[in-house]
């Protein structure tokens, strides 16, 4: 291995080595990248998936089907339950690799020390180990429910918040979650002792874990269909897609998120990127793009989108009610097909026209804080040539192909199209020569 790929392997580790945790004194981890398609797909850590690849597949039908299977219920009674809040996450890990968190339990009886003529109080704490994907769940609104004799913690979404608060009549308890929302606990826990039984609605996208979040409650009485849904926010995105456009070609679950490759039927080379946000926050981003015959790809951006470093341009549909959804989406892929028609016809244009290039077309393109970094685009030479090949000479110059330079590439294909030589003036110089 060359040193400059041992170099992009370090950089592509960033995400890993920057988490806020250190090792122990004499523990050892090995760290394993996971290759796919010429990139690194998920790591392991001494064996154990860090950011796993749930599943892979290339069927609707099977992505809703794994939606709902992992959609579960479970009836417990309040005597069942303790109510937990977040408290603090341990710098090391565990050996096994797991974040060690603790929590305090609001639901028994709390200790009142008198000091001084002040009172404090203390409550008993529960220390449980988490995956990275589970501590994500639990840092949403840092509340769960917590069954001690199956050692099962149930983190309470952000998508809960509004049927445990219906269900426990503590509406303005979740108006506000603070850093450690310790009254919000004791408001729960005295309204959970007052029901007989609960049922708890979550996802199980791994089996293995005893980690539930929960995106609902609801009693024996109701149904399941006024809560949340992953499943059905996804089959009524894909529902809303116009066949004739686009096609859905893989999908993955992929750690928190799900992300699906969409093709544009129109065009050959074109697709989306769809990231459905697993978050709390509901939201689905679409990351249209144009793969060039080198693999290379070009993000399809807005002329009017102005950041010269621009990362992650996308639209952003949120995850909201059915009928809201479905407006929503119709917007945003209308508003996206006309964007992936002009952008297109320029592309076209570029394949079959000169262009005049010059470095003060880079310049206005890069702006002051890219140019050095892609200071090899200015040692292309000026002058005029096709303005497809032109793109791919430019895209040659980049080390690698990020997000940022898939952006810079879009704003290229812009400024390129309004440097066109006109027909007529290239008919003329045919005739010259």
């Amino acid at each position: 291995m060359k040193a400059e790929d041992v170099v992009k392997e370090i950089e592509m580790m960033e995400n890993l080595i920057s988490i806020d945790s250190f090792l122990r004194t004499s523990q050892n981890v090995t760290i394993t990248g996971i290759r796919r398609k010429g990139k690194i797909q998920s790591w392991e850590v001494n064996g154990e998936p860090f950011d796993e690849i749930l599943s892979v597949k290339r069927n609707a039908s099977g992505l809703l089907r794994f939606l709902q299977n992992a959609e579960k219920d479970v009836d417990m009674t309040s005597a069942d339950l303790s109510v937990l809040v977040f408290v603090k996450a341990e710098p090391a890990r565990a050996y096994t690799g797991e974040i060690i968190t603790t929590w305090l339990d609001v639901t028994g009886d709390e200790e009142v020390v008198m000091k001084g003529g002040v009172g404090t109080m203390s409550y008993p704490t529960v220390q449980y180990k988490l995956r990275d994907m589970d501590y994500q769940y639990c840092l949403e609104t840092r509340l769960a429910f917590y069954d001690e004799i199956g050692n099962v913690l149930y983190p309470i979404r952000n998508y809960a918040k509004r049927s445990v608060a219906n269900l426990l009549l503590c509406n303005n308890a979740f108006k506000y979650l603070g850093h450690t929302p310790i009254g919000q606990a004791m408001v729960l826990a005295e309204k959970l002792a007052q029901i007989n039984s609960i049922k708890l609605v979550y996802m199980e996208k791994d089996k293995k874990s005893l980690v539930r979040p929960i995106v609902g409650v609801i009693d024996n009485e109701s149904k399941k269909d006024s809560l949340f849904s992953e499943a059905d926010a996804i089959k009524t995105f894909l529902k809303r897609l116009n066949t004739l456009w686009y096609s859905l070609e893989s999908y993955e679950i992929h750690g928190l998120d799900i992300r699906l490759t969409i093709n544009v039927v129109e065009y050959d080379g074109v697709k989306i990127d769809v990231i459905i946000k697993d978050d709390g926050d509901g939201e689905i981003w679409l990351i249209p793009y144009v793969e060039l015959e080198d693999g290379t790809r070009v993000r399809i951006t807005d002329e009017s989108t102005k950041k010269a470093n621009a990362t992650e341009y996308y639209w952003c549909i949120p995850i909201s009610t059915e009928s809201l959804m479905t407006k929503v989406i119709d917007t945003a892929m209308n508003r996206l097909s006309q964007s992936i028609i002009v952008f297109m016809e320029k592309m076209a244009a570029l394949e079959t026209s000169d262009v005049v290039f010059k470095h003060r077309t880079c310049r206005a393109v890069l702006k002051d804080e890219l140019a050095d970094t892609y200071a090899a685009v200015f040692r292309i030479p000026e002058g005029t040539r096709n303005g497809l090949e032109l793109l791919e000479e430019i895209s040659d110059k980049f080390l690698e192909h990020t997000p940022e330079q898939e952006y810079v590439l879009s704003r290229f294909v812009h400024a390129l199209y309004g440097k066109r030589v006109k027909q007529e003036e290239t008919d003329y110089a045919e005739e010259i020569q």
